[in-house]
């Protein structure tokens, strides 16, 4: 089964070539240009990945991220946005977006994101912070680190 994937962008232009170019390679993509749509959507369980612009008909996905986590707390989820200031970034943090792709970018890389982000479960931890008794000492993988 094609992976779906949820595509929220008000430019038409924008949309027509992620649409026809992820298409051709083996997804299925539903488009809108509106926030709203996008979360019913995600809402009805439709969509194994979201991307979607920041501001779309004078409103700001961030604003709606956090239902959608809530909603969908494994629906990876990127961020397209021209407006590369570092308040989109940090925002984008915030709200466990998982990744943040600045416009203009390549659809190669586009797609090796969405590949990537498919490829992992959001649900399970990163760190193995000693919860499971079953692993001996050596499965444990510590970050460490010092910095001024």
């Amino acid at each position: 089964m094609k992976p779906v994937v949820l595509f929220a962008d008000d430019d038409a232009t924008i949309s027509l070539v992620v649409n026809r170019y992820l298409s051709r390679k083996g997804f299925a993509v539903r488009s809108t240009d509106n926030p709203h749509t996008l979360i019913k959507w995600a809402d009805s369980g439709l969509g194994d990945i979201v991307i979607t612009d920041v501001h779309m008909e004078g409103e700001e996905v961030f604003d709606f991220l956090p239902k959608l986590k809530t909603m969908r707390p494994e629906l990876p989820i990127v961020i397209i946005s021209a407006n590369t200031q570092m308040v989109t970034t940090l925002k984008s943090k915030k709200y466990g977006v998982y990744e943040y792709l600045p416009k203009p970018f390549d659809l190669e890389e586009l797609e090796k994101l969405i590949n990537r982000a498919l490829s992992v479960d959001l649900k399970k931890p990163l760190v193995n912070h000693g919860k499971n008794k079953n692993k001996n000492e050596a499965d444990l993988q510590v970050l460490i680190g010092k910095s001024k």
